[in-house]
This record gives structure tokens, sequence and C-alpha cells, in this order.
């Protein structure tokens, strides 16, 4: 059995070095660089400074290595300024220090010198959980403290005289913006308020870099929590997020240099949409510049191990049990880099070989796949994926086209249907948004990438219907 199907959607990686990560590493950036098993991706900042005055919103699975990425930049770019509030010689801060033994700082002298912590940054952590129950005026409250943690390292701005910023129709008292005292009108304007002054400020236009956008979107779908009725306060969130980043990103001034978002999944449709001047990057899409800076490629995963003094036993085992994501039109080789670091720790402990365990599912800890095995046939076509029996086939949908990937957010949001009520094809798009599915080599299909995540399902289904069976025997 084939299924036909058109794809998905996806959307918030890491410089010298990795990780979203877990308990035992780091995914501060600044921590990252000085650990064993980092990877060096600062030439990202290259491909950002050939890409200026875009906007781009990258998808990815979790633990994939955006947060870390997405710190990195902040960090290279982030002006320091000294006392006096002027900005500091870039050979005279602390990104100096922290890039100085990358592959940007070695080879690309000019860069350094003429971009390095010379530019406002706006970093937003959009890591929240909504309930079902949360008021508007909660909302207000919630966003208030999330955008003054960001604010709030230009503290040292806080009296500082600006010229005229009257061409934006509502701009809120600087200390109010700083201190998270704004109202929901004054919200809604807040992050082009912001990039206004600082832009008047520092004479450059704002990079504003927002992560995990859609988190509390996929931790209520997780939760199973019918956010399709438009009661949920998830509208609410995301109908008041998404005006406060659409006024900015649609400023004609043009006060923001370049803006970076990341998730997992895709953009969360409401009424008032910032999205269509926005660049997507989706998972396994090698057509966009960004995708060789998320994962591990096999000549950065063959240094890892070397670095780890990895046997030929070792490399063999990590090849059969981690490998297995492609992307869709020059079929690189991609592997996971969270398990890839477990893996590496687990050895680092021991002389003996390292624990191969599915390190990323069991942090992943989706509530998703129990929820949707309830759906008959979604079961049944999954068994035989990962029995091997089958594969999506994505033949008829060009999948190395750039917007290749319709959504299931879609589905749910707008038209309000329930996700135990989805589309057969629309649950498969999500399981390769969340990262359960990947291309299939060079064949336009997809399957279960690796052992990690066939090991995982196989155990899903099979408590499912040892769960089916004693239903059926109690009756």
């Amino acid at each position: 059995m084939e299924l036909k199907t058109t794809i998905l959607f996806l959307i918030s990686s890491i410089p010298f070095g990795y990780f979203e990560l877990v308990t035992e590493t780091t995914n501060d950036f600044i921590d990252l660089v000085k650990q064993p098993y980092y990877v060096d991706k600062s030439y990202l900042v290259l491909e950002f400074l050939h890409h200026r005055n875009e906007q781009n919103f990258i998808t990815y699975p979790r633990q994939f290595g955006k947060t870390v990425n997405i710190k990195m930049l902040k960090t290279f770019f982030q002006a320091e300024v000294n006392s006096s509030g002027h900005i500091k010689p870039y050979n005279q801060t602390n990104a100096y220090e922290i890039f100085k033994s990358s592959k940007l700082f070695q080879n690309h002298p000019d860069v350094i010198r003429d971009h390095m912590a010379q530019y406002p940054v706006l970093f937003f952590d959009f890591k929240l959980n909504i309930t079902k129950e949360i008021t508007r005026q909660q909302v207000v409250r919630i966003l208030n403290e999330r955008i003054s943690q960001s604010f709030s390292e230009y503290e040292w701005m806080r009296n500082v005289e600006l010229d005229d910023v009257s061409e934006c129709s509502t701009v809120p008292e600087l200390v109010n913006l700083i201190d998270g005292n704004l109202n929901e009108h004054e919200l809604k304007y807040s992050i082009l308020s912001f990039s206004i002054m600082l832009q008047k400020y520092f004479k450059r236009q704002v990079i504003v870099l927002v992560d995990d956008y859609d988190y509390a979107f996929l931790n209520a779908v997780y939760d199973f929590d019918h956010i399709y009725d438009r009661s949920h306060g998830i509208h609410r969130y995301y109908d008041l997020i998404n005006v406060m980043l659409g006024l900015a990103f649609h400023d004609d001034k043009k006060h923001i240099d370049f803006a970076l978002l990341t998730g997992v999944g895709g953009k969360i449709f409401t009424e008032n949409d910032p999205f269509n001047t926005l660049e997507y990057c989706h998972f396994l899409d090698d057509s966009h510049f960004f995708t060789p800076y998320f994962g591990f490629n096999k000549e950065e995963l063959d240094d890892l191990l070397h670095r780890y003094n990895c046997t030929k036993q070792d490399r063999s085992s990590i090849s059969k049990y981690y490998k297995g994501y492609y992307t869709n039109t020059r079929h690189t080789l991609m592997y996971n880099p969270y398990s890839i670091i477990r893996y590496l720790q687990s050895k680092k402990k021991s002389d003996r070989p390292g624990v191969m365990s599915g390190y990323w599912v069991e942090e992943e800890k989706s509530k998703f796949i129990p929820l949707v095995l309830q759906v008959p046939e979604f079961r049944q076509v999954l068994k035989a994926i990962v029995e091997g029996h089958d594969s999506i086939d994505m033949s008829d949908d060009k999948p190395n086209k750039k917007a290749i990937f319709e959504t299931f957010y879609n589905n749910i949001l707008v038209w309000g249907v329930p996700v135990e009520k989805s589309d057969l094809e629309d649950l498969f798009r999500f399981l390769f948004d969340l990262g359960y599915l990947s291309f299939k080599g060079k064949e336009p299909k997809l399957c279960i990438p690796n052992n990690e995540i066939g090991d995982f399902l196989k155990s899903k289904l099979n408590d499912d219907s040892k769960k089916t069976a004693d239903e059926s025997e109690s009756e």
C-alpha cells in the first residue's frame, strides 16, 4: 500500500558547538565552545551576511541544534558597550575571545573586523506553556514578562535621550518597555518600538532572533488539548504574538536588518499573519542555504568519532543505529546530533563502547504517537512502514520545491479539525515534521530514518496492540 501525500511544513543550532541539549550538556553557546563535542558551524554567520535584509523561518525537529545556533548568532552580532554607552572595539569584546578559535575567525578577518559585536540584537525565547483556560489579560502579562527579559539587556539605556521616534504611531516609554509594563495595545507595538529606539541609538538596523516560536502550540498538541476549539487559550496567545511580529516585520522604515525565527512545525495561522515576508528553511530541504548548519553530516561525524578514539566497531554501530536522515535533492546523509553526543558522553565514562540507546526519542517524550495510534487506519499504515513493507510515496509532489510542506497546523487552527479526525496524510506529514520520518535516500518516499526511531515506534505499536488485546479480554 502506498500513501500519496504532499508533505508537510516546518520551524527555531549551533556554531562550533552543539546543543539545545541534555541533562549533562548545555544549550548555552558560550559554554558549548569549550566542550569536546563541539562542531564548528561558525560559517552560518557568513550566510546571514550574504542574505541581508531577509527574514527567515527555520523549521527542524527538536534537538537538532536550532537554539544553540541562534544563540551563536546573538553572541557574534550583539554590540557590547562600555560604561559610556559607546560600542567597544571588536577586539576588546567577549565575542572576540569566544570566536577566536573558530573557522570564521581564522579565514575571514574582514568579517570579524566589520561585523563582530556591532549590531543591536533582540533575542526572544518563546518557550512557554499556554493552558486552555488562560485569559487575554494573563497572556498580556506573560508576554510582558518574556519580552522584558530581552529588552532588559539594554537596561543601561534607561536614561538615554533619543532623537525623534514619532514615526511609530504608538511608542511606549522606554522605561515601560524595559520593565515590561505595557498594556495590550502598547505590547502589540513593543518589538517595532524597541527596534526603532535601538536603531536611533546605534545608527544601525536591528537583528531580531526568535526561538521556539511554536513551542506552546506543540505542547498543546502533545497534550491533545482540543486546540481546534477557538476558546482555547492558545489562540489568544498566538493572536497577540503574531500581531507583535507582524507589525515589526512589515515595517516600511526597515528598522530591522534581518530576522530569524525557529521552531518545529510551522507558522500558526491567525487572523493577523506576519509571515508573508518570511523565507522558509524546511527540515531536510537542501535548496536553502541554512540546511548544512543543522545536524551532523558524515564528515563532521567522522571527525567527532576520531576525537573520541572510536573503534571500527563503534563507528559501525553508530552508523546502523543513528543514521538515516537524507536531504531531498542532494540526498546528503545527516545524523541527529543529540543522540550522537549522548552516545559519545556515555563512552567517555568508560573504556568500553558507548551505550547505544534511544536518546532522542527518550528526550522527545512525545505524547503524540500514542494518541494517533488510536486511529486504526494510521496504526495500520505506520505498522507497515516500520516493518519495511511500505513507504509514503512523494513522487508526485516535487519535494525539491521550496514550499513543499502543506501544514497540519492549517487544518487544526483554521478549519477546526481535531487531531483524531485529521486526514491520514496530515498525520504522516506531522510525523515528518517532528523528525520521525525521513526521505528514503534517493527515492521520493518517506520512511523510518533509523533504528533508534524504528525501535521506539515498534515498542509503541506493541504497547498499543497489548492495550487493545487487554481491553478486548475485559469485555
